[in-house]
């Protein structure tokens, strides 16, 4: 696929109308290949920020799809801090353009509430070295408003519930305000049962439920949540799988 839309790309005028959204599909299979390849290359990354940053340059301001080519690079740039650089400024130019694809998307559009779960994600990273607590507060605010706008038959919602909910106990362990510890336990537990989800997010969820439990509530309350991962676990690393897959999980 990287190779095919190499091609493409570089068999497309610059003035093509389709220039844009072929660089950007280029960069989101580099991506993709990184995050698929053991040892993912860095250099797969290197080249996504490239492409998806011509495709920003060559996209007028007004044009409907501009919004989801900052998203992209956003992603593309927080994926680089957490796996390779640890670089401040790639951080900051995720939240930058993650905040850029929230203000270009109307609010109705279905893509949004991706890309105000992808923009406070990375406000909940930039807390993790700043300890501002506006960090934190706004990255609940973002994590929120994801979840608010995301259908509920939606595959994503356990994994943005689990993210509301980590934020939020997070915030809880700092200020220990009663309300975001039920908030957070409430978003978790939800996160374990959404039936249109995957197993694997199911699951992260529900681990995270279960010591979230283990921390702050009673035996009781813990059982529930540990029987859950147990639930859920053949659902991951069924027998059906290679042995490999099912070690990785």
């Amino acid at each position: 696929a990287v190779t095919h839309l190499k091609h493409s790309v570089d068999y497309t005028e610059d003035d093509c109308v389709d220039k844009p959204q072929r660089l950007d599909s280029f960069g989101v299979a580099l991506l993709a290949r990184f995050q698929t390849t053991k040892d993912g290359r860095p250099e797969d990354l290197e080249a996504a920020i490239s492409a998806i940053e011509k495709a920003i340059s060559l996209t007028p301001d007004e044009h409907a799809h501009k919004g989801i080519f900052f998203e992209d690079l956003g992603i593309i740039l927080r994926k680089r801090y957490e796996r390779v650089s640890k670089d401040p400024s790639d951080l900051e130019g995720a939240i930058r353009y993650n905040r850029l694809a929230v203000d270009h998307t109307p609010k109705d559009h279905p893509s949004r509430p991706t890309m105000m779960a992808s923009y406070g994600v990375a406000l909940e990273a930039r807390f993790e070295h700043s300890n501002e607590n506006k960090d934190l507060d706004d990255a609940i605010l973002a994590l929120q408003r994801a979840v608010d706008a995301t259908p509920r038959d939606h595959a994503e919602m356990a994994s943005r519930l689990a993210h509301l909910g980590s934020a939020l106990k997070r915030r809880y362990s700092l200020r220990g305000e009663a309300p975001d510890l039920e908030n957070a336990l409430s978003a978790i537990s939800k996160a374990t049962n959404e039936t249109s989800s995957s197993p694997s997010d199911k699951l992260n969820a529900a681990v995270l439920w279960a010591n979230t439990c283990a921390e702050y509530k009673d035996l009781h309350s813990t059982l529930n949540a540990y029987e859950q991962v147990l639930h859920l676990i053949p659902q991951v690393v069924w027998v059906g799988q290679k042995v490999e897959w099912r070690y990785m999980q």
